[in-house]
């Protein structure tokens, strides 16, 4: 028997990696479609698309999902208009977009992992730089060469691992640290803040609407502060 948020599997023979955008998106509405037209079996609706990491995913799920904004018969049009910030976008039957979160994790890691750096609020973070604050926070040189290995980008595992690191780190002691140092340390707690806020949203699943929507707007708020930085 059928239960809710149960796996349905649709199986789609092996792609050839040279579809465009177009061929996904006719290739996912077609299933979408499929879905609908068993609604009297399934008593299933398809309210939300989620894509992985890979390019034309995204932009045909955009193509799909962003064809007009949440007409005002929705049900839930007057909970979401008064959000000046929110993208009431969607597609037809009001279907949503999203990101599969693990891609939500790996991208936050990969950036702070990558050869060259990144770099936030003014300062190159790199992995020798990581890797000494964490030292100097109490890890173990086995637990940062684990966490700082760039080699599996798809261990989101590593990922959550870092991260939940970056976002534990404790100021920098300003009486026995140069100013570097604290504006590295700031720096490294600040994109461990962001993180936080982006990842919480999915692994605690008791938050209320509200609280999801607190941690989403201080994440869009310092995503927003950072890009706008000099050398950001």
């Amino acid at each position: 028997m059928l239960q809710l948020y149960s796996a349905c599997p649709i199986l789609i023979s092996g792609s050839c990696k040279h579809e465009t955008a177009k061929d996904h998106t006719a290739l996912i509405q077609a299933v979408v479609n499929a879905t609908s037209n068993k609604q009297n079996l399934t008593r299933l609706r398809v309210v939300s698309l989620a894509s992985d990491g890979e390019s034309r995913h995204g932009k045909a799920l955009a193509n799909l999902m962003y064809i007009a904004p949440l007409a005002p018969s929705s049900p839930i049009y007057h909970q979401l208009i008064h959000l000046d910030l929110m993208d009431c976008f969607v597609g037809l039957d009001d279907i949503t977009v999203d990101k599969d979160y693990k891609h939500v994790f790996k991208q936050l890691c990969n950036t702070i992992l990558h050869e060259s750096g990144c770099v936030v609020c003014s300062m190159h973070l790199t992995h020798v730089l990581i890797g000494k604050h964490l030292k100097d926070s109490g890890f173990s040189d086995t637990h940062i060469k684990y966490v700082l290995d760039p080699s599996d980008k798809q261990d989101v595992v590593l990922a959550y691992g870092l991260l939940k690191d970056l976002w534990s780190l404790p100021p920098a002691d300003p009486l026995s640290s140069t100013l570097t140092y604290i504006k590295a340390r700031k720096a490294l707690c600040i994109y461990g803040k962001l993180s936080y806020h982006l990842i919480f949203l999915y692994i605690c699943v008791e938050l209320s609407l509200s609280e999801q929507l607190e941690h989403l707007s201080a994440a869009i708020h310092l995503i927003l502060a950072l890009y706008v930085l000099d050398d950001a």
